[in-house]
């Protein structure tokens, strides 16, 4: 039976090189998902995250044409341009395979726009605002096939959502059976006051944890109490998480492998991350498996 880290992380993040804090230049964050893809911890990796209108520098970038196609996460910035997928997937026979794509709607009509567009075997995210409400937006989701996403963060303390904001929006997602993504401020497990970026006098702030998503969405599909889902979304205490080979042990409630993946498949799905190295090296810190840092052999 394999370690509850794996469901935990297999396919956990996409990569977001390109993108703050970072922002690093085409180049490097090509030279970066390449190794990370032939690394003892490629598992955990899944998408590149590009942008439609740099996929012509993104193969120029790469040169030649890569031993296995790249699965990318096309970021559009309207419905003719999902529509355009299947075409772009076969003009780059062999070098990458858009499966899933990335777009912004805060009105319904947008939403059924969007679906209408739908191009067959893509996933599609929509960004949708936390706030206000986004309940009737999510609901608009539930019949597409379209999935939800969620900005957590930013490089400012300002682009941090309030909790209650998160919790609306992820219990909108559980409720109606809307699995969804993540994106921003999320390169650590656990919440804390971590710098928002990564110069030298970074701003600190208050900046959520990929596990506490996963935590609270967990509590969701349980129907666990308000104030339950709340402290596992805000929880900053290390030493409330245990893991053992086979649980997920959260102050008193345990998680199985089966509990995880069913978060996996239709909770939290990915989230977004300018850092692979480091979301991946400090969950090996926090649950004691320095054979899960990056650059280690196992």
């Amino acid at each position: 039976m394999s370690p509850i880290w794996e469901p935990l992380l297999t396919g956990l993040i996409d990569y977001a090189g390109l993108f703050p804090p970072a922002a690093l230049s085409m180049d490097q964050a090509t030279s970066n998902y390449a190794s990370y893809r032939s690394s003892n911890q490629h598992g955990y990796l899944a998408r590149f995250i590009l942008p439609y209108s740099r996929l012509a520098e993104w193969q120029a970038s790469l040169g030649t044409k890569p031993s296995q196609p790249w699965p990318i996460s096309l970021l559009v910035n309207d419905p003719a341009q999902l529509a355009e997928i299947p075409t772009l997937n076969q003009h780059y026979p062999g070098w990458l395979v858009i499966d899933s794509a990335e777009i912004k709607a805060d009105r319904l009509e947008q939403i059924a726009a969007i679906h209408a567009a739908l191009p067959a075997e893509v996933t599609v995210f929509v960004e949708i605002p936390h706030d206000p409400d986004p309940s009737s937006l999510i609901a608009a989701l539930r019949s597409t096939g379209l999935r939800a996403k969620l900005r957590t963060g930013g490089i400012t303390a300002a682009a941090f959502p309030e909790p209650e904001h998160i919790l609306r929006f992820l219990h909108a997602c559980i409720s109606n059976g809307v699995a969804y993504k993540a994106t921003a401020g999320l390169h650590h497990p656990l919440r804390g006051e971590y710098r928002l970026t990564y110069a030298t006098d970074s701003d600190q702030g208050w900046m959520y944890g990929y596990l506490n998503l996963l935590l609270a969405s967990a509590l969701l599909q349980t129907e666990a109490a308000h104030h339950d889902v709340l402290a596992a979304l805000i929880e900053h205490d290390p030493s409330a998480i245990r893991f053992s080979q086979q649980t997920l042990n959260w102050r008193n409630w345990q998680f199985e492998a089966d509990d995880v993946q069913a978060v996996r498949q239709s909770g939290l799905i990915a989230f977004g991350s300018c850092s692979f190295e480091e979301p991946i090296n400090e969950f090996a810190s926090f649950s004691e498996q320095p054979a899960l840092a990056y650059g280690a052999s196992n």
